[in-house]
């Protein structure tokens, strides 16, 4: 359980990551 908990959790801040840094590099930029 604890492991698939930590999937999830892996995968939300991988999406997150790829989603953020685009919209950072497009305010600074």
């Amino acid at each position: 359980m604890s492991i698939r908990r930590l999937d999830r959790r892996l995968m939300l801040r991988s999406a997150g990551v790829a989603l953020g840094l685009p919209m950072l590099e497009a305010m600074a930029g």
